[in-house]
């Protein structure tokens, strides 16, 4: 919301100082109405001046009021986006501004519960900690999608910061094809495999693969010798991600409500922001239920274009022409990933217009059908929830959301961000009475500014 709400005492001070205005002018009105003549032009000057003073009182105190109703709706926007599983509490709730303005008895008791909320869904297995923090190697445990869903601190160490992050892609420091064929290897033979790995920057360690049961979720360990023990003993991890993927719904109507809606967000990455010759060089996409995230359901490929990516493009999601040299083309992705994948379900993804246009390019290059989705965008829901939003900056709204961008800038990545968005945004929407896929999508209407925005510059609509 735009602006810093008042204080009480600065609301109590508009009303106060509104108030004797309009009482002085009253005992002053009095005493010219007793004494001066009939048609005296006093008297219309002072009936002019107490008119605009009460005016001016009046728009003052409804100005504060207004705030402060402002004030309220964001802290209640707040409060029913703080969602499982981790009960983060927004990072404004934090500033001290908002520990001491008018609302703050209100802030601390929203903070104070979402913190205990949070220690009890993030109480960490002790006993597993414990054991597994004994081990000296590096050791990374990955979903059948190739998802990170335990890492201990020399494992992360190798990896790095961006990278050693529970939830995100392992290919992403990897080299998926090498990784893949060792996994694959080791539930075919029933026992670990040893096998040279290489990273992102060019190094080769040597490890052993391990897969794990398929009827808990499939997946591997990945052991290397540790280089580094400066973290020993650190555990991050994630294990509900091994879940067995259940068979999942697909068709909908727009009556179906959001809490069941089947849904795949989707993202991808390019050789440029012009969508007239941008083309995909890396496709992600998650699949949702209702306001669950599916993380183990995903799609993550990289895209050979047939054209070199610049360096700029390089820049924002780190894929260089070498990485795509030995990818397949758009059509083999799309045609055997992506469309069995999306079947069926609504798309959703952040600016997804641009998306759009991008892939129905690509299906048009191809000589591929290409059926226009029905989409959710998350930023043009904010927007219509939010009217104060001018943009559709998505590092911004997971602040707001407090979620933690890990992974930005892939697309496997932005579609995981997108979703943990979206699971909060159909909190807020079914708080505010928003309930189906229609009314979901009438709350985009309301962001006539950013739908224009995206219009001129060119992106698929997606309000029809």
């Amino acid at each position: 919301m735009a602006g810093a709400p008042p204080t009480d005492r600065a609301l109590a001070a508009r009303l106060a100082i509104g108030g004797a205005a309009m009482l002085a002018l009253a005992v002053l009105g009095a005493g010219v109405l007793a004494f001066a003549p009939a048609g005296d032009p006093l008297r219309l000057s002072l009936a002019v001046a107490c008119a605009a003073v009460g005016v001016g009182a009046l728009v003052s105190a409804w100005q504060g009021l207004r705030a402060r109703a402002a004030a309220i709706e964001r802290l209640r926007a707040e409060m029913v986006t703080v969602t499982p599983p981790g009960f983060a509490p927004p990072p404004a709730w934090r500033d001290p501004a908002r520990r001491t303005g008018p609302l703050a008895p209100l802030v601390g008791a929203a903070m104070h519960l979402t913190d205990r909320m949070a220690r009890s869904a993030q109480r960490p297995d002790a006993r597993l900690a414990a054991v597994l923090a004994t081990i000296d190697e590096g050791m990374i445990a990955v979903t059948s999608t190739g998802l990170i869903s335990l890492i201990n601190g020399p494992a992360a160490t190798l990896l790095g910061a961006e990278h050693g992050i529970v939830g995100t892609s392992v290919f992403a420091s990897i080299e998926r094809h090498d990784l893949e064929l060792a996994i694959g290897a080791a539930i075919a033979g029933g026992r670990p495999m040893r096998v040279g790995l290489d990273l992102a920057d060019g190094t080769e360690i040597q490890a052993r693969i391990t897969a794990l049961p398929a009827d808990q979720g499939g997946g591997a360990v990945i052991a290397f010798a540790a280089r580094d023990l400066s973290r020993h003993g650190e555990i991050a991890h994630d294990l509900s991600l091994h879940r067995a993927p259940a068979l999942l719904r697909t068709g909908f109507t727009e009556a179906t409500p959001l809490t069941e809606l089947p849904a795949v967000v989707l993202d991808t990455e390019t050789t440029g922001l012009d969508v007239a010759s941008a083309r995909v060089v890396a496709i992600g996409a998650v699949r949702m239920h209702g306001s669950a995230p599916l993380s183990e359901l995903t799609v993550d490929r990289l895209v050979n274009p047939g054209v070199p990516i610049p360096l700029v493009a390089t820049g924002v999601h780190g894929i260089t022409t070498a990485m795509v040299a030995d990818a397949e083309p758009f059509a083999a992705i799309w045609s055997r990933d992506v469309v069995p994948f999306v079947a069926g379900c609504v798309w959703v993804g952040h600016n997804i217009g641009y998306d759009l246009s991008l892939l129905r390019r690509e299906c048009e290059r191809a000589g591929l059908p290409w059926q226009p989705p029905v989409c959710l965008d998350t930023g043009l829901l904010h927007a219509g929830l939010d009217p104060s939003v001018d943009d559709g900056n998505l590092d911004a709204l997971a602040d707001r959301l407090s979620i933690d961008p890990r992974g930005r800038h892939t697309a496997l990545g932005d579609a995981l961000v997108t979703a943990e968005v979206m699971m909060k945004l159909i909190a807020w929407l079914t708080a505010d009475g928003c309930r189906t896929l229609a009314e979901a999508r009438a709350v985009m209407g309301r962001a006539g500014s950013l739908v224009r925005t995206h219009a001129r510059a060119g992106w698929d609509p997606i309000l029809r």
